[in-house]
């Protein structure tokens, strides 16, 4: 399988930052490592960030539920969406661990 033209670069976004797995809260996103995916994607559409949509007919969606990530191939792929308002941007990579979804970093 492929890697999508926008997984790639997420990708490289986020090894290029340096971005920090650590637990905590991102003070201008609230974000936090290990919240729910579900809870965090409503907070932030709450104050008005909107979901971008980094699926190309490429990528590869693996969740039915959120159609919104996208996720990589190969064994050390991972998974991320991108939020938007305005001029900001904020990623979360995240992972399904039993039937939860997980915030698991930031970039």
């Amino acid at each position: 399988m492929k890697f999508s033209v926008t997984q790639m670069l997420i990708t490289v976004a986020l090894i290029a930052s340096g971005a920090s797995l650590s637990a905590g809260t991102h003070s201008e996103f609230d974000i936090r490592v290990g919240a729910s995916y579900k809870e965090s994607k409503a907070m932030l559409i709450s104050k008005g960030w909107m979901i971008v949509n980094g699926n190309d007919s490429s990528a590869l969606v693996p969740f039915k539920k959120y159609p919104e990530i996208s996720c990589g191939t190969g064994r050390h792929a991972i998974c991320s969406v991108g939020f938007s308002k305005g001029s900001k941007s904020i990623a979360v990579t995240i992972e399904k661990r039993n039937e939860t979804f997980v915030i698991t970093g930031e970039y």
